[in-house]
């Protein structure tokens, strides 16, 4: 398969406005949320994404521009490390292989636990995965939270940067 370059998912550009975003997100069968979202964020339920159900979706936009991407995966405790080596295998294949895998494990914990093992150090905050995919001013981030959350997130640097602005200035204005 021919590597491709970074998009957002389901083939959105970065760059893509919210009606096209809200476009084919309707052929997915997400649904709305209206009281989550506001003029730079659409908050959806009800998509699956590589397989998996999410908890939901979450598109950031900057100027009408899609800028992230971020996803929250709705998976059982004892499927968490198995998801998030599903996930960082099949970015492997779409994208490339990745050297920015990052493993930190905190004493009691050691790479060698069982996995469930390993969950309960991550539940501590003792043991860290994430893995990212860098494209110039774009990436992809995916990692397991403390909360035993999979976070995958798809950002054009650039667009969130503008969008981080424009959030702040909106927040000084209202000082």
């Amino acid at each position: 398969m021919k590597k491709q370059p970074l998009q957002s998912i389901f083939n959105i550009d970065f760059g893509s406005s919210k009606e096209h975003v809200k476009s084919v997100i309707s052929t997915k069968n997400g649904i709305l949320d209206t009281k989550s979202s506001d003029e730079n964020i659409l908050l959806y339920d009800n998509i699956k994404y590589a397989g998996y159900g999410t908890d939901y979706i979450i598109f950031v936009f900057g100027d009408d521009k899609l800028a992230r991407t971020l996803l929250k995966f709705s998976i059982e405790k004892s499927e968490l490390l198995n998801l998030y080596r599903d996930l960082r295998t099949k970015l492997n294949y779409k994208y490339f292989v990745t050297d920015k895998v990052y493993e930190f494990y905190e004493e009691p914990y050691d790479k060698n636990d069982l996995d469930g093992i390993k969950i309960q150090g991550i539940e501590s905050g003792l043991i860290e995965y994430s893995a990212y995919w860098m494209f110039g001013e774009d990436s992809v981030c995916l990692e397991i939270t403390s909360d035993l959350d999979v976070i995958l997130c798809f950002e054009n640097h650039k667009l969130i940067d503008l969008f981080i602005k424009n959030r702040l200035d909106k927040d000084l204005e209202n000082m």
